[in-house]
């Protein structure tokens, strides 16, 4: 069965999108955006978070050995 290969391409606005032809789709910041706003939005809960995981994570990393402490 051949099936021909504009078929398997999605065209979106007159451009391929997909597999093949190495085109990048243009973005117009929206998702960066997007990005900023809920990285910024979540800071104060990432900050605690962080401070109490941090030393439960350094005793497991050090009791597999995957990281040497010389402070003892």
């Amino acid at each position: 069965m051949n099936v021909p290969q504009s078929s398997l391409r999605g065209v979106r606005g007159g451009r391929n999108i997909g597999c093949g032809g190495g085109e990048e789709e243009e973005s117009d910041g929206g998702a960066l955006a997007l990005a900023v706003l809920c990285n910024k939005t979540l800071f104060p809960n990432r900050i605690p978070i962080t401070i109490v995981l941090t030393p439960t994570v350094v005793r497991f990393l050090e009791r597999g050995q995957i990281i040497i402490n010389k402070n003892v």
